[in-house]
């Protein structure tokens, strides 16, 4: 008789090659905004986009490619984008820009298809309400810083941009 590390009538499962990356490691997009930072246009890419379903908003995020404040890492978010969207929507709009036409029922706006890799003339601001949480919208806030929680953000696309 000899020794077998395998029990007789039971086979080793398969061995299988595995064609999956492995994620990509988490980290920095770019640099917290400067102090001297303030609201205004910038040159920027896109370079994270996502659907984040639980709160159905886009997140996008941008890192500034030109001047003093290069390597500037900020956010944008875009409500009410779930399943179907309405072609007036805001959302409809800033895909309509990124993809320098008008939208078809066949388009495929998953953020990270339009938006991803793409540079873009952005408008960035502070928050729009007066008190952190919400309140009435001005465009008026962005101007200017109102508390410690406050902090530079897209607001939106102007147009596409040069690399």
């Amino acid at each position: 008789m000899t020794f077998s590390p395998k029990k007789p009538g039971k086979s080793n499962p398969p061995i299988r090659l595995v064609t999956e990356m492995p994620p990509a490691p988490i980290r920095l997009s770019g640099l917290e905004p400067a102090a001297e930072m303030g609201p205004g246009r910038y040159l920027a890419s896109c370079v994270e986009a996502s659907l984040q379903r639980s709160k159905n908003r886009a997140a996008l995020e941008f890192t500034i490619i030109d001047g003093e404040h290069a390597g500037t890492a900020l956010s944008m978010w875009i409500n009410g984008v779930n399943g179907a969207i309405h072609p007036k929507s805001r959302y409809a709009r800033e895909c309509a820009l990124a993809l320098g036409r008008d939208l078809t029922a066949e388009d495929n706006l998953d953020p990270a298809v339009v938006f991803k890799g793409k540079h873009f003339v952005v408008e960035v601001g502070f928050r729009l309400t007066d008190q952190p949480g919400g309140g009435k919208a001005r465009g008026e806030n962005a101007q200017c810083k109102k508390d410690s929680r406050d902090y530079l953000r897209v607001h939106r696309l102007v147009r596409v941009g040069e690399p």
